[in-house]
């Protein structure tokens, strides 16, 4: 799996927080929690590091000597309107459990995809024109296991894709990892907050948005463009 050589920990907090983090066989000694304008100072010694978290944000753990394997912090706030899990137009997906939903996993007007904290879902949602749809939790949504399309074939498969116009278009809060192209695309009128965008292939881009949208308070480590500001009128703001 090509997310073997990133790792990453994901948990929702209120107030302040301490992380602690055990090492085996590297020195501790000149650790860094980046981005380093947050100005969080480490403490560390022998085989502990130990930071603490005010707000919520995403963080590098930049330990001397593991730079291919990158650990990363995502701190979250506390999750906020909770969808029912008895509404009819909530398509949940529980923890604990590993969900193969296919490539293409359409969704329509009014529909809301709830990633639960600790679910694994593998495969890609759409919508064609559609408005009033959200994706959510803070669980994994991964294309692992899909092939990789060179060049146009690969669009349709985006790991998020919103396709044609719409608007009220939402996606928060989950992890994005092994996608096949691009790991959130809309041409609507979208609002992206606190996602996590792993991305290893070429044109792997991390987000794109249609006129009006906004991504703000995520993190991408994707291999190619961040953020596509193809459109009018979009904001991109607090980014790591």
């Amino acid at each position: 799996r090509m997310s073997d050589t990133n790792h990453w920990t994901t948990f929702s907090f209120d107030g302040e927080v301490t992380v602690e983090v055990r090492v085996s066989g590297f020195d501790t000694d000149g650790t860094e929690i980046r981005p380093l304008r947050r100005g969080i100072k480490p403490r560390f010694n022998d085989d502990t590091v130990r930071f603490t978290v005010t707000d919520p944000g995403q963080f590098w753990v930049q330990l001397p000597g593991t730079e291919d394997h990158p650990l990363f912090v995502f701190a979250d706030p506390p999750e906020v309107d909770v969808p029912d899990r008895a509404d009819p137009n909530v398509l949940w997906f529980e923890a604990g459990k590993m969900h193969e939903i296919g490539e293409r996993y359409l969704i329509e007007d009014g529909q809301t995809v709830y990633i639960e904290g600790g679910a694994y879902v593998i495969g890609s949602i759409a919508a064609e024109s559609q408005s009033n749809i959200t994706v959510r939790g803070r669980g994994i949504l991964s294309g692992y296991g899909y092939p990789r399309r060179p060049g146009p074939q690969s669009k349709p498969y985006n790991t998020i894709m919103f396709n044609g116009p719409g608007d009220n278009q939402l996606v928060e809060g989950i992890t994005i990892t092994n996608p096949t192209h691009l790991c959130v695309l809309s041409r609507g009128q979208l609002t992206t907050r606190r996602v996590k965008l792993f991305g290893f292939w070429h044109q792997t881009d991390g987000w794109g948005g249609g006129p009006g949208s906004i991504i703000e308070d995520s993190f991408m480590k994707v291999n190619d463009d961040n953020v596509k500001f193809y459109n009018p009128d979009q904001i991109a703001r607090r980014l790591v």
